[in-house]
């Protein structure tokens, strides 16, 4: 387990992660919405990332933090973090970002 607001239970009943409440149900997570949510992409241009994000989520309000680089450069991640308001918003949103042509991977 570990500490503060990201926390995980190790018995994989219950996750709690950025306000997101995670519960087994049937094996499959019950989400409990409204939650904030993170998606992570991964492209090669780094500015172009920042425009297919800021496409998607025009109108609304996220933190784009600049996640990760590959040792040579080439890929880089940026976290996504906003608010959902239901399932199909969340799979929308990702759905929408997975479609851009300078996002390659949508965690």
């Amino acid at each position: 387990m570990r500490d503060g607001k990201s926390r995980t239970i190790k018995s994989g009943r219950i996750a709690r992660r950025r306000g997101a409440t995670l519960v087994k149900k049937n094996g499959k997570p019950v989400i409990e919405y409204p939650c904030e949510w993170v998606y992570t992409v991964i492209g090669t241009d780094r500015d172009a990332l920042h425009k297919a994000v800021e496409d998607v989520f025009r109108e609304r309000q996220c933190s784009v933090v600049l996640s990760k680089t590959s040792a040579a450069g080439t890929y880089c991640s940026l976290r996504v973090e906003a608010e959902v308001f239901s399932d199909d918003d969340r799979t929308d949103l990702f759905e929408r970002l997975s479609v851009q042509d300078e996002i390659r991977v949508v965690l």
